[in-house]
């Protein structure tokens, strides 16, 4: 049974950029099956040479060594325990009428500083990681994944970017389905659109332990799988 382009297009249009690029490399399918496949690469701007990573993202990070990493995993556990301290803080200080005075407000908001500067050295920390593995060829750096977050508005935008470009080269390095992606991104906006109040700070430690736990399953599966 012929299967018309149409139906070819939905049905690829249903998978993702990593499912994508792999159906494409499997080499498997007939010539007008490829055609379609090209079209809707071309259409989402991929690039399959460069191994599911972005087209603008060019670096050559075909050669990775996991057993490169000398750096610590950040403890994002110690991210709660700062949070907890920030929290009593702020029933310590917190009058019961509610009115800050100016050393409750300025005490109150260094507390808000440092829980998220430990939330950010957690993500430069694990893109640091990242950076050994790939011999600094990733083609995000520590510094950008941390510090673009203070970039009012953009910092939204970054929330998704960094998530799917790390998403995709632990797809391909495991040869398998993460949790790091789109939804991690929508973890972090949230978290960032929210850190004024309790939750947001969750959220982002959250998605931190999320990136930390995929980054060592993804070592754990190269070393067992490593010749």
């Amino acid at each position: 049974m012929e299967v018309s382009n149409v139906e070819l297009l939905d049905r690829y249009n249903s998978l993702d950029d990593y499912e994508l690029l792999e159906l494409y490399k499997s080499g498997t399918l007939a010539e007008e099956a490829m055609n379609v496949l090209n079209e809707l690469i071309e259409k989402r701007s991929l690039e399959p040479s460069l191994n599911g990573l972005s087209a603008e993202n060019s670096s050559d990070i075909s050669s990775t060594n996991w057993s490169n990493i000398t750096k610590p995993f950040p403890k994002v556990w110690l991210g709660y325990v700062v949070l907890t301290l920030y929290v009593l803080l702020v029933g310590l200080f917190l009058p019961e009428d509610a009115q800050f005075e100016t050393a409750d407000k300025v005490i109150i908001r260094v507390g808000s500083l440092i829980v998220l500067a430990y939330w950010l050295f957690c993500i430069h920390r694990l893109h640091w990681v990242i950076a050994e593995i790939t011999n600094n060829k990733y083609p995000i750096s520590p510094g950008k994944a941390s510090g673009f977050h203070l970039i009012p508005i953009y910092n939204l935008y970054w929330s998704f970017k960094w998530p799917r470009e790390l998403g995709r080269f632990l797809r391909i390095e495991s040869d398998r389905k993460t949790q790091v992606g789109t939804w991690l991104g929508v973890i972090v906006c949230l978290g960032l659109l929210l850190s004024s109040v309790l939750i947001g700070y969750i959220l982002l430690f959250l998605a931190a332990g999320i990136v930390s736990q995929e980054i060592k399953k993804v070592a754990k599966y190269k070393a067992n799988n490593t010749p």
